[in-house]
């Protein structure tokens, strides 16, 4: 027993011996019981993180790892990790935990694990955190310093290189460099002027945020510098730690930097031979500071580094000048001089090689020979040529020679040589220059070229003037004209038609003749986009080609086309335009300026052509409208006379029936001869105001009153098999002439009628819309407004395009001879022309045609 207790306090002693110890080595403590994951800490694992042990009671495996660097777990798990699963002896680890303050403390944690379970899984680790903050901190200042010796190095050797401060990306790189590893605000040179009486900042380079103030420090008078000056000449740095603390003989100089905002400087002179080049800084804007040792060491090291590149500069920047007027001399006169050896290899070439050729001389000294640069086609002669004449000593005297470039251009030189003798008089190889004459070889060529051009054109024109003194029909003469033009411009095919404004195009001839169309419906809508604006155009030829020309023509293997707008001649407005276009499948690039001379020649012909055969035209239109009004006027005049004893004959007989039943059939009859009466009145009064000179008088109408007329007269005459509708909007009213208007429906509704002879549905609606433009007016010129429309419509047979074109042409007939007389529709052309009218047209084959008359609103 007493021998226990003599044990018992043995270990007591022990252990408050091992608690000084600790204590005072100031060592933290930590045993941590893993399976319940608690962690017990002496009072200086807390202290070390400002903390009390008492705050941060109770501690677990989480209380320390919240502290931890999130850059440091990564490591610290798999150090732990490593010991946990038996592979280090013991557990040893470097990291950062966060400070109660804020901070991070650097701790060196060692530890092992001292009891295990049953299944031999750790229970118990126990260990200690040493602080290493302070050692840290050395660390990383030795690395600073390491660092800063190796940015100091690699900053100066660069200026030691073949590099040039003139382009001042090196230097500005460099400025900034120095600027981050300092953490100044500014960092900067000034050098001095051509003058020696100034300096100027050349070069700057500010941290973010940090206002920069090189444009205001140009040509800084020495007077201005004051006693920093003269720090500066005598080779002394600069040191300001505080600009407000500068005495007064500094206090201009001190207004100038407060101006600045710089609370701290530090300079660095350049100097050389002859004194002072100028001087590095840095500037600190935002706050004050301590410049370092370092600081100056490493601005020191970049001036010395600047006064040799500066030095190396001025050498070369003489040397440049001095080269840069012998190579000024030699590129004015693009002449290349050379050597060759007896095989024709190159020895010595001047440096215009590189501007005449695109080969820099040592490319070719020793590589290659002259005939080597010769294109493949012409280098077997000219090399036998040549080597003829290398072998009789003889010099060569202005040979044309064609040579190719690096990039592959042909040039065209004169080469002129003399031949290098041994002393035994042998040939050695040859010396001599070649010029280039490429310009004078292309202008021969274009001279030639312009001369082909030009009696070419002189040809076609010849053909022209040929051409007009056939005496051929108008259409003939066209198509001889634009064969000259797919000939003379080497294009596939032609066409020529005319539109107005709002009107659908309308082409005259296209060659060949049995040409299909270029690219179907959608080179159709490609060209009248392009011609929608004719005075881009107009008489001058454009050329589309390449990714210019529209998709789906490329899709019809076309490849060029040219385009040209010709104004019809004495038009009036709105003006009708000729639109002449060419197709070729061969690309083009160019319209020479006798090819778009003949082409608006060709053009202007055609309008010309087409203009006297439309005043022909016209004058024999203008004849068979007088005929034909003369015979309408006689025919309704007498017919008048028939209709008012007809009228009058049946008013006594309704009179006379009006006694018998009303299913009698006299009443029939009467109702009937009344509907036909009714209809001979409406085409005596269209008459009338067919044979009326000019317009006819037109008021303010209502217009279901005419129609609803119309309406009853129809009703008689049109089958069962014709379904009969008529739709009027109350109250509409247009001004026209209403019994010219009766006539020209009626026209339009037997029409129809005729084009469903196995019946159908026949209809005429009005009502008041806004016509914004299009569909274009077949006849009749208006602009887009508010109209009534009134509108007939039938499910008939349609009228072919041709037929559409030319229907309304006085005594062009759309039905057969013996049906039709050619009036009808010439007199609905005639209402709505005289009536300031307008009509569209629709007709599809086999569904039937609408046909609109737009009048103005009352």
């Amino acid at each position: 027993m007493t021998d226990r207790k003599a044990v018992e306090k043995a270990l007591r002693e022990q252990r408050q011996r091992l608690e000084q110890i600790i204590e005072g080595a100031r060592v933290a403590t930590w045993d941590w019981r893993l399976p319940s994951e608690e962690v017990r800490c002496n009072d200086r694992w807390a202290e070390i993180l400002g903390y009390s042990l008492t705050e941060l009671q109770p501690i677990n495996r989480t209380t320390w790892k919240e502290r931890l660097h999130p850059e440091d777990q990564p490591k610290v798990e798999q150090h732990l990790k490593a010991h946990l699963d038996g592979d280090t002896v013991l557990y040893e680890c470097e990291f950062r935990m966060q400070h109660k303050a804020g901070h991070w403390v650097w701790i060196q944690s060692t530890g092992r694990i001292v009891e295990r379970g049953p299944d031999g899984q750790p229970v118990r680790m126990i260990g200690i955190h040493l602080e290493i903050s302070e050692r840290k901190q050395a660390e990383l200042e030795l690395i600073a310093r390491e660092r800063l010796e190796r940015e100091l190095v690699a900053l100066t050797t660069a200026f030691v290189g073949p590099t040039t401060l003139a382009s001042g990306e090196l230097l500005q790189q460099t400025l900034a460099k120095i600027g981050q590893l300092t953490n100044a605000d500014r960092a900067y040179l000034f050098l001095a002027d051509s003058g020696g009486d100034s300096f100027s900042n050349t070069d700057e380079w500010v941290a973010p945020g940090v206002t920069a103030s090189i444009d205001s420090l140009q040509g800084i008078r020495t007077s201005e510098l004051g006693p920093m000056l003269s720090l500066l000449t005598e080779a002394e740095a600069v040191v300001i730690a505080r600009v407000a603390d500068l005495g007064e003989d500094w206090a201009l100089l001190r207004k100038d930097l407060e101006r600045q905002q710089i609370q701290s400087l530090l300079l660095v002179p350049l100097i050389d031979k002859q004194g002072l080049m100028g001087f590095v800084g840095l500037d600190a804007v935002r706050q004050q500071r301590d410049w370092a040792r370092s600081d100056l060491h490493l601005l020191s090291g970049l001036a010395g580094a600047l006064v040799g590149a500066l030095q190396r500069e001025r050498v070369l920047a003489d040397l440049r000048s001095s080269t840069e007027r012998y190579d000024a001399l030699a590129l004015q006169s693009r002449m290349m001089t050379w050597e060759i050896d007896s095989d024709g290899i190159y020895t010595y070439v001047n440096p215009v090689a590189k501007t005449l050729l695109g080969y820099a001389p040592e490319t070719l000294i020793g590589h290659k020979a002259f005939y080597d640069l010769i294109p493949e086609s012409d280098r077997a002669a000219l090399k036998a040529e040549a080597f003829a004449l290398m072998q009789q000593s003889q010099p060569w005297s202005a040979l044309l020679c064609p040579l190719l470039k690096a990039d592959g251009q042909r040039l065209w030189t004169s080469v002129d040589g003399q031949p290098i003798l041994g002393a035994d008089g042998s040939p050695r190889g040859y010396r001599g220059s070649t010029l280039d004459v490429t310009d004078v070889q292309q202008a021969e060529r274009q001279r030639r070229k312009a001369e082909q051009a030009l009696q070419h054109y002189a040809d076609n024109l010849e053909r022209l003037v040929d051409l007009s003194n056939r005496g051929l029909e108008p259409i003939d003469e066209v198509a001889a004209l634009l064969e000259i033009a797919n000939e003379a411009l080497d294009m596939a095919i032609s066409e020529t038609g005319w539109r107005r404004p709002n009107k659908p195009y309308h082409r005259l001839i296209r060659l060949p003749t049995d040409a299909a169309e270029p690219s179907g419906l959608a080179a159709r809508a490609v060209t009248e986009t392009l011609f929608a604006d004719p005075d881009q155009c107009s008489d001058q030829p454009q050329l589309i080609g390449g990714d210019l020309v529209p998709k789906p023509i490329r899709a019809q293997g076309y490849r060029s086309l040219i385009l040209l707008a010709s104004r019809w001649p004495n038009d009036s407005s709105p003006p009708r335009w000729l639109l002449t276009q060419l197709w070729s499948a061969r690309p083009r690039t160019h319209l020479s300026s006798a090819e778009r001379e003949l082409l608006r020649f060709i053009s202007q012909r055609i309008a010309t052509i087409q203009h006297e055969a439309q005043l022909a035209q016209d004058l024999v239109n203008a004849k068979e409208r007088e005929t034909i009004g003369h015979l309408a006027s006689g025919v309704a005049h007498d017919f008048n006379n028939v209709l008012a004893v007809l009228d009058a004959n049946l008013y006594f007989l309704r009179g006379f029936v009006s006694s018998k039943p009303a299913d009698d059939e006299s009443h029939q009859v009467i109702d009937e001869m009344t509907s036909v009466l009714g209809q001979a009145k409406v085409i005596t009064s269209g008459m009338l105001a067919l044979s009326r000179a000019g317009g006819v008088p037109l008021r303010p109408t209502p217009l279901e009153p005419p129609l609803t007329e119309l309406s009853d007269i129809l009703r008689m005459m049109l089958p069962e098999s014709v379904h009969w509708q008529l739709e009027i909007e109350p109250g509409l009213s247009a001004k026209t002439s209403a019994g010219f208007l009766q006539a020209a429906l009626l026209n339009l509704a037997l029409n129809g009628r005729d084009a469903m002879p196995e019946g159908g549905e026949l209809s005429i609606t009005a009502q008041r819309k806004h016509w914004p433009g299009y569909p274009t007016l077949m006849v009749g010129e208006l602009s887009a407004g508010d109209y009534a429309i009134i509108q007939v419509s039938d499910t008939g047979s349609g009228i072919p395009e041709p037929v559409v074109q030319r229907m309304f042409e006085p005594l062009f007939s759309t039905k057969t001879q013996q049906r039709g007389h050619g009036l009808g529709l010439f007199m609905v052309r005639e209402f709505v022309l005289r009536s300031g009218a307008g009509l569209t047209v629709h007709s599809s084959l086999g569904r039937g045609t609408q046909m609109q008359f737009l009048l103005p609103l009352a």
